[in-house]
C-alpha cells in the first residue's frame, strides 16, 4: 500500500497508464478486425510517439501477412524486435530534416497499392512532427520557425494543427490520397481532446480541405504574421488547390485509447481502495496557471479524498526556462498551496514529456514553496521545472511509451495512509 500522498498518486499513474498500454489495445484492436487478410497486400505504417508499441502489435498478431512495414517514432528501443519494419526516428515536437526522410519512406510504402490491398495506420499523438512533406515552396527550416512561433505564443493543438495541415502535402488526408484505391485501416490512440481524427497527427489519413483562411487567422490572433516566413505567408493567403475525389466509404477508424481510458482506470483503482473519488477538471484545454489556481480551489471545496482531472493545458513561453504546462501548473498549485497541509497536487504528461523539462510534471503540496520571491521568478522566465527540480517536486519517470494528454490528481493528505495495515 503507498505509504505518503505522494506514492499513491504514482500508483494511480502507473495503474492508469496500463489501461493505455500501447501494445495491448492495439493488439486486442487489431484482433476485432476482419475482412482484410488474404485479400491484398498489407502494408503497416506506424506513426507516433507510440509507434513502435503499436508495431510490435502488428507483428505479434499478423506476422507473415505484413508484406511491408514502416515506423515513425521519436526514439526507437525496439528496433531490433521490429523484423518485419523499418524504423525511422524524427523530430518533435518540431520536424527535422528526419521527419521528411521519414515521410518519403511512408509515403513510398503505401504508394501504387491496389483496391484489394489494405494499409494498417497506427496513429499516435506526435505524428504531427514526426512526419513531414511540406506542400511546394516551403522549406523545412521555414515550417520550423513558423512552429515555434507559434508553440511559443501558446497555441494549443487544434489551432497548431490547423496551419501544419495548410502548409503539409501529407497532412488532412495527404498520406490517405497516396495509398489511392487502397483500403485504409486507421486505428488511433488519441493525444487530442474530442477525438476528432483529423486533428491527431493532423489527420494523416482523414481526408480535409485545407484551410488557408483559418490558419492565416491564427497566425493574426497570435500577432505573428509579420514574424513568420515570407513563403508561409504566400502559402496561407494563395487560392485553395482542390484535391481529387477519393473514395474512402470502405475505410474504418477507431479510437482504440483516449484520456477518458486512463482518467476512468485511474478512478477505479482508487475506488477499489476504498478512496472517495471525484472527477473535477475533465477535458481541460485552458491557461496552465489558471488550472493550477482551479485545482487548488476544487480541492478545498470537495469532500473527497481525491480528485482527478484531465486535459492539455496551454502556457506561454516567456524566457528560457525548462518549462512546462504541467510543471507550470503544479508550480502555480504549490503557490495557493503554500502552508496548507490539506493537500497533495500533481499534474502531469501521460507521456512522461512535459516540454523540455526531463520530467512529467510536479507533484506539490504546502511546503513546496520555500522561496515564493524565487518562485514567482521562475515563473516569469518560464523555469517552473527549474525551481520544482530543486525541490524535489518533478515526478520524473522516463518516457511512458504512450501519449493521452495530461492527467491531474490531487489527494488528501490525512486520507493517504487510511488504509494501512
Amino acid at each position: 500500500m503507498p505509504t505518503t500522498a505522494f506514492d499513491l498518486i504514482k500508483q494511480l499513474y502507473e495503474r492508469g497508464l496500463e489501461s493505455v498500454e500501447p501494445t495491448a489495445v492495439t493488439a486486442e484492436a487489431l484482433s476485432s478486425l476482419g475482412g482484410f487478410r488474404g485479400t491484398g497486400r498489407i502494408v503497416v505504417v506506424a506513426i507516433g510517439k507510440a509507434a513502435e508499441a503499436m508495431a510490435l502489435a502488428a507483428q505479434v498478431t499478423l506476422g507473415a501477412s505484413i508484406d511491408r512495414g514502416v515506423v515513425v517514432a521519436k526514439q526507437s528501443t525496439m528496433r531490433d524486435d521490429l523484423t518485419c519494419f523499418d524504423v525511422y526516428e524524427a523530430g518533435h515536437p518540431i520536424p527535422t530534416g528526419a521527419s521528411l526522410q521519414a515521410g518519403e519512406a511512408v509515403v513510398s510504402a503505401v504508394s501504387g497499392l491496389k483496391s484489394h490491398d489494405t494499409v494498417i495506420a497506427l496513429i499516435s499523438g506526435g505524428g504531427s512532427a514526426l512526419l513531414e512533406v511540406p506542400v511546394d515552396g516551403v522549406s523545412l527550416a521555414e515550417l520550423q520557425v513558423t512552429t515555434e512561433l507559434l508553440m511559443f505564443a501558446g497555441a494549443d493543438i487544434h489551432q497548431l494543427n490547423t496551419v501544419r495541415r495548410a502548409l503539409s502535402a501529407v497532412k488532412g488526408g495527404g498520406l490517405r490520397r497516396a495509398m489511392g484505391d487502397a483500403r485504409c485501416i486507421t486505428l488511433i490512440l488519441s493525444d487530442v481532446l474530442g477525438n476528432d481524427p483529423a486533428v491527431i497527427a493532423s489527420g494523416l489519413t482523414i481526408p480535409t480541405p485545407r484551410d488557408l483562411k483559418t490558419a492565416w487567422q491564427i497566425m493574426r490572433h497570435f500577432r505573428i504574421e509579420d514574424r513568420v516566413p515570407e513563403s508561409v505567408r504566400l502559402a496561407l493567403l494563395g487560392d485553395s488547390v482542390p484535391e481529387d475525389e477519393l473514395d474512402a466509404s470502405r475505410d474504418e477508424i477507431r479510437i482504440i485509447a483516449d484520456n477518458e481510458t486512463m482518467l476512468t482506470a485511474i478512478a477505479n483503482a482508487a475506488t477499489e481502495e476504498g478512496y472517495a473519488v471525484e472527477f473535477a477538471w475533465r477535458d481541460w484545454r485552458g491557461d496552465a496557471r489558471a488550472l493550477g489556481e482551479r485545482m487548488v480551489a476544487d480541492c478545498q471545496a470537495s469532500p473527497a479524498d481525491i480528485l482527478i482531472g484531465g486535459g492539455e493545458a496551454t502556457c506561454r513561453v516567456h524566457g528560457s526556462g525548462r518549462g512546462g504546462r504541467n510543471s507550470e501548473a503544479a508550480l502555480i498549485a504549490a503557490l495557493a498551496l503554500r502552508g496548507d497541509d490539506a493537500w497533495t497536487i500533481a499534474s502531469l504528461a501521460s507521456d512522461g514529456d512535459d516540454g523540455n523539462s526531463g520530467a512529467a510534471g510536479g507533484i506539490v503540496d504546502g511546503k513546496t514553496i520555500d522561496d515564493e520571491n524565487a518562485a514567482r521568478v521562475a515563473l516569469a522566465e518560464s523555469n517552473s521545472a527549474g525551481y520544482l527540480g530543486d525541490r524535489g517536486a518533478l515526478f520524473v519517470t522516463g518516457q511512458s511509451g504512450t501519449n493521452v494528454n495530461d492527467i491531474y490528481v490531487a489527494v488528501r493528505n490525512n486520507v493517504s495512509l487510511r488504509n494501512e495495515p
